[in-house]
């Protein structure tokens, strides 16, 4: 009977945490890594995420789009479209992404993403002023069209909450603060990408999120 083996290390990258977790059988399976973490701490003063922290992946699209500002994120580009900034690959489409809030009076625009195919591809949450402070939304978007899949008023958020979006299978949930505030069917078929990130648009929302975490749902 082959006998596993567990091992963990945490990788520095600035002030990026990459928790990886292995566990080996004899015979050979080796899963990846499950969690990605992003506090955006100890960066200089709007520093473009692209020049800054190599473990994420920029789609080139518009420069300097997402920066590190005062240890938070800031997305900094009034784009429609937006620049696609895509976390380590997560190896399954069954993931989660969270964050805490760091505006709630900024206009809506940008989104934290699961099913990150590209910037015009993707299941995401976002939150800010859209007819009063502290909105959720969430919205799918397919060939660069959004569609809205659910939304809480006015007042839900409150600055350093936790938002928390999971996908698995063909339905989305997604918490506050650990609780459940919604669920529902993603719509479409073709969201199954593996990978998740943060997409900056339409705004300048500085700063935006903080402490993103992103793995497998088990």
């Amino acid at each position: 009977m082959s006998i596993p083996s567990f091992s963990s290390k945490t990788l520095g990258y600035g002030s990026l945490a990459v928790l990886a977790l292995s566990f080996e059988f004899f015979g050979g399976c080796t899963p990846t890594p499950s969690v990605f973490s992003d506090d955006a701490n100890g960066y200089p003063p709007h520093a473009s995420v692209e020049k800054n922290n190599s473990r994420w992946i920029w789609d080139g699209n518009i420069p300097g789009a997402l920066e590190y500002n005062l240890d938070a994120f800031a997305s900094v580009t009034s784009d429609s479209t937006g620049s696609a900034y895509k976390a380590p690959h997560q190896s399954s489409a069954d993931h989660y992404v969270q964050f805490n809030v760091a505006s709630i009076s900024n206009a809506t625009g940008p989104f934290v993403a699961c099913r990150l195919a590209d910037r015009n591809n993707f299941v995401g949450v976002r939150v800010g002023n859209n007819g009063g402070d502290g909105v959720l939304e969430l919205y799918r978007r397919v060939s660069g069209s959004l569609t809205s899949l659910h939304v809480e008023g006015a007042g839900t958020v409150a600055l350093n909450d936790k938002v928390r979006l999971e996908c698995v299978g063909t339905n989305w949930e997604v918490f506050l603060n650990g609780v459940s505030l919604a669920s529902g069917a993603i719509g479409d078929a073709s969201l199954t990408s593996p990978d998740t990130g943060l997409v900056a648009r339409v705004v300048t929302s500085n700063p935006w999120i903080d402490d993103f975490e992103t793995g497998v749902v088990r």
